[in-house]
């Protein structure tokens, strides 16, 4: 259902969307969309990054999508495979995907839960480690589907008529990138991208689901509140 009240609240500003969502800004720039809903025990909670395949270098192409493979692996306080485990122990599911021009981040998680999925969802953003052993596996894992796709008819004319449609712009790019771009991309290299685009200023918040908006937004705050906002690079677009 729609939020009755609006939330009056520090260091934001707020506006209305629609009947049900809301929207506040952090005073670092990190947008947060609230909508909810108790007609199911179910939080979505999902992070979107603007930051897509057509955002990239020409010799990191690819490397949007390597993040969606890279994100979950392991913080600090999540050391590798503790994410997925926590979030499937809980019932809930974890997964992300990249189009051109954002890279999504989502969890699903039964209400009674979402702190949980919250927090490591919201350390995955801000704290992952890139391993280079990590990041040789999940290549490999790329590669393989890289290759599968080249044995897709639909995803091969798609890449095709993209090409032939977009003569400069970075649409004509595919969005796993070529192979010998995303095959040499290094920790440093995600590191790199890492500090550039994944800032509040770059980032969207959403939760969807049966929560109290107001706590909701105190979590976000306290987690998301103190990170600073950093310049963009423009966006190759002709």
């Amino acid at each position: 259902m729609a939020i009755a009240t609006a939330l009056s609240l520090p260091g934001q500003t707020r506006q209305e969307y629609g009947p049900h969502a809301e929207v506040h800004t952090l005073s670092n720039g990190l947008q947060v969309v609230l909508m909810e809903d108790h007609s199911a025990p179910v939080v979505a909670l999902q992070t979107w990054v603007r930051y897509g395949s057509a955002d990239e270098e020409i010799d990191v192409a690819g490397i949007a999508h390597v993040f969606e493979h890279m994100l979950f692996k392991g913080t600090t306080r999540f050391p590798h495979g503790e994410i997925a485990a926590l979030i499937e122990g809980a019932g809930g599911t974890v997964n992300a995907w990249t189009s051109y021009d954002e890279t999504v981040y989502h969890v699903t998680i039964a209400s009674r839960f979402w702190e949980t999925g919250f927090d490591v969802l919201s350390d995955a953003i801000l704290h992952s480690l890139f391993t280079p052993n990590d990041l040789d596996h999940e290549k490999e894992v790329v590669y393989e589907e890289f290759r599968r796709g080249k044995d897709n008819p639909d995803r091969e004319i798609g890449e095709r008529l993209f090409a032939l449609a977009f003569t400069t712009h970075p649409y004509r790019r595919p969005i796993i990138g070529f192979e010998e771009t995303f095959s040499r991309i290094t920790s440093e290299d995600m590191r790199r991208v890492f500090h550039t685009w994944y800032v509040p200023n770059n980032m969207v918040v959403v939760a969807v689901g049966d929560f109290d908006p107001e706590i909701l937004w105190r979590a976000v705050e306290k987690r998301f509140g103190a990170i600073e906002a950093r310049p963009l690079p423009p966006r190759p677009r002709p």
